[in-house]
């Protein structure tokens, strides 16, 4: 008899979150291969500025979550009662062959404890040969489990998306939370961080300490509350980068003053980022690293497509299932 659940830290002996069922000598997901919607978006709207910069990214986004958070992006997917889900199967999948898709983005309230998450990269492959997506991502506010984050890593999944709300929301758990990012950080080739960001000293405080702790990390402040944490946001980042710790940006800036990701060594810009689009200034390694031209400095945790960006940009989210 399986007692209680494996799949995040909560170890719940009834999950509450409607994801698994537990029952004599088996533990499963509730819902398997069901999603709620798959859309298109460019990787910057993710916002993903580390993997595949002006790509194309389709977001494919699974139901209900262990916890409820006010802030998450996912927030709304939390109550199983109000949504609506539909199987998600071959002919679905395949249209991210048809459609040129750069990056597929596993997004929800920590998708990585379904089981059949962890299937998607092998099955698209197979799938779609030569025209699936060049790297795979997934969503983690860090409850998923450390086992099932590395399986995650060996199932061929690249890049993690952590949501980081411990500046303005109290997680459980939030011990395997750090845990979790940290392992991340040491797991994955890309990590992209988003810190909802309300302008506090404690949210001040905490995307500093990001800064210092993962600097091959991209750090993307989300703010929440308005135009004065967007101000205090933009502050923040220009001073650290003026610290040398480039990799920090601010969603949603729309002077695009900081949002070119620039070479750690010398200054140059590897990818710059403007109104009419993206240009990349990077050289790709065959490892698909950016180098930088000026200066010669590879950028492991830096990947880039072997397409360049497409010129006709999209500029919204469009929903294609």
């Amino acid at each position: 008899m399986v007692t209680r659940c494996s799949r995040c830290a909560l170890a719940c002996s009834k999950p509450v979150c409607k994801m698994v069922e537990l029952g004599s000598g088996y533990e499963r997901d509730a819902l398997p291969w069901h999603a709620v919607y798959m859309s298109l978006l460019r990787a910057e709207q993710v916002p993903l500025y580390h993997v595949c910069p002006g790509g194309v990214v389709a977001r494919l986004v699974t139901p209900m979550a262990p916890w409820g958070c006010r802030y998450c992006s996912w927030a709304p997917l939390t109550s199983p009662e109000s949504l609506v889900t539909r199987r998600l199967g071959s002919s679905e999948l395949g249209r991210l062959g048809i459609l040129g898709v750069d990056v597929l983005l596993v997004d929800g309230g920590e998708p990585l404890a379904l089981d059949w998450v962890h299937e998607i990269p092998g099955k698209v492959k197979s799938l779609l040969g030569d025209r699936a997506p060049e790297y795979f991502a997934a969503r983690s506010t860090g409850l998923v489990s450390l086992e099932r984050l590395r399986r995650a890593r060996s199932a061929g999944y690249d890049v993690l998306v952590f949501e980081h709300i411990t500046a303005v929301e109290n997680p459980p758990r939030i011990d395997h939370v750090y845990e979790v990012l940290r392992e991340a950080y040491r797991l994955f080739d890309v990590l992209e961080i988003h810190v909802a960001y309300d302008g506090s000293k404690k949210a001040d405080i905490t995307v500093s300490e990001l800064a210092s702790l993962y600097p091959e990390a991209a750090i993307h402040l989300i703010p929440v509350g308005g135009e004065q944490a967007a101000e205090k946001g933009y502050n923040l980042v220009e001073k650290l980068r003026e610290k040398n710790k480039p990799y920090t940006y601010l969603y949603g800036e729309e002077s695009y003053t900081l949002t070119d990701t620039v070479c750690k060594k010398c200054g140059k810009p590897l990818i710059s980022r403007k109104p009419w689009g993206v240009r990349i200034n990077a050289k790709r390694t065959r490892n698909k690293e950016a180098v930088c031209t000026h200066c010669g400095e590879t950028h492991k945790h830096i990947k880039l497509c072997s397409k360049p960006p497409r010129r006709r940009a999209l500029h919204r989210e469009i929903v294609i299932w």
